[in-house]
């Protein structure tokens, strides 16, 4: 939100300025173009605030076609403002040459600023700003215009090497973000999403379903493992976190491509089937119990056993929120505990 209302900003202020400077050449020189300038700076206004509310009130746009189109703008408004200030050179007039170098300067330092994270395309804004300039300070039939004309590519260079140091800075915190909420999601005893990745992935599903998108039906299992605390207890912490590393390659193995296997703390475990029905969940959750029950060589000088109980829901038949499934489920697997461990038992609801 705190970008879009920034992006906005800056539309706002590259209007106030070409109308600004439009009703200054039609002031000191009656020259008809101007009118032109301010329409067209006022149609490319009007498409950018179109394309960043579109994506804001609709977050299922399609963000990479949406920045495209406001690439193609960019261009449009690059291309217009510089031939702007390429005419109010022309123009002779001593006042609308001072204007077009400050607004080429000042948008050339906008673009350096604000689109570090497309340097391609920054650099290409840039030089359809500064190009029209540097063509009319050479052509100008003002004297010592050509001079400046000398000093445009030069402030254009810097500005390309600041946002390339802004883009080097970005990527790197980018980069920082991304690892740092990459460990935060992480189980760091198994390596598995932890409880944040699954609160993340469950308002992402429901929010799908909300939104009524076809095969956003997704089914979960709650898995709680049976007889960990004896071999925690008896063997040893140390032995009870090499068993639930094993008990992570199992599942890992078992699971279907694209489904999340998450751990919430000591024993438990959660699995994500998106695009899975109650059927599914069911054959997946007997596969896991059987791979569980196989012994375990955990070296302790002897052959570990455990087993697993599971519950079951399927979304939006057990819920449609993050707290309904997640309670449902441990519902579910309160009854597969109750009817004997070593099962599996679906929600009431999604078992009819």
């Amino acid at each position: 939100m705190q970008i879009t209302f920034m992006r906005k900003a800056a539309y706002v202020i590259s209007l106030i300025c070409v109308l600004s400077a439009g009703t200054a050449v039609i002031a000191l020189t009656g020259q008809t173009w101007a009118y032109f300038w301010m329409a067209a700076e006022f149609a490319i206004f009007v498409a950018r605030i179109g394309i960043v509310t579109a994506v804001e009130r609709k977050p299922d746009l399609d963000p990479e076609k949406a920045m495209y189109v406001l690439m193609l703008v960019a261009m449009a408004w690059a291309a217009t403002f510089g031939i702007g200030a390429y005419l109010c050179i022309m123009s002779g007039n001593t006042t609308l040459i001072a204007l077009a170098s400050i607004l080429a300067m000042g948008g050339i330092g906008t673009v350096a600023s604000r689109n570090a994270v497309t340097p391609r395309q920054a650099v290409l804004l840039m030089c359809l700003v500064a190009l029209p300039y540097v063509v009319a300070a050479l052509t100008s039939p003002t004297a010592g215009m050509f001079v400046v004309s000398f000093f445009m590519p030069f402030y254009t260079a810097a500005m390309i090497a600041m946002m390339a140091q802004n883009y080097d800075i970005t990527i790197r915190m980018i980069r920082a973000e991304y690892l740092n909420r990459q460990l935060a999601m992480t189980d760091v005893l198994t390596g598995l999403p932890n409880r944040m990745f699954l609160d993340d992935e469950l308002d992402r599903l429901c929010a799908a379903i909300g939104r009524g998108e076809k095969a956003s039906g997704f089914s979960l299992l709650y898995i709680d493992l049976d007889g960990f605390k004896a071999v925690n207890d008896i063997r040893g912490h140390a032995a009870g976190d090499f068993l639930l590393k094993a008990v992570t390659q199992r599942l890992a193995r078992t699971v279907r491509e694209g489904d999340s296997v998450c751990r919430l703390g000591g024993d438990e475990f959660v699995i994500l089937l998106p695009r899975a029905g109650a059927v599914e969940a069911a054959s997946l959750a007997d596969r896991i119990i059987g791979a569980v029950a196989r012994p375990f060589d955990i070296d302790v000088g002897e052959l570990v056993r455990i087993g697993t109980s599971i519950g079951s829901v399927t979304a939006p038949a057990d819920g449609d929120t993050p707290a309904s499934l997640i309670g449902n489920a441990d519902m579910a697997l309160y009854a597969a505990k109750a009817a004997g461990k070593g099962t599996h038992r679906a929600h009431a609801a999604s078992s009819v």
